[in-house]
């Protein structure tokens, strides 16, 4: 009942796992070079922290 709440419809489950498999890694790289790019992405500098608790 829930899928169906949302918009999705029951079938959607039954369907699921074989869609999963149909993706292929040119969908994968497609789908990396439209969302990963330059423009949006964070980069994080991580630095350890020594055994006294200060960085580096």
């Amino acid at each position: 009942g829930q899928l169906e709440t949302i918009g999705i419809g029951y079938k959607y489950l039954d369907a699921y796992v074989d869609n999963i498999r149909r993706v292929t890694k040119e969908d994968i790289m497609r789908a990396a070079k439209t969302y990963f790019t330059e423009k949006n992405r964070t980069v994080g500098i991580l630095i350890p922290v020594k055994p006294n608790g200060k960085g580096q």
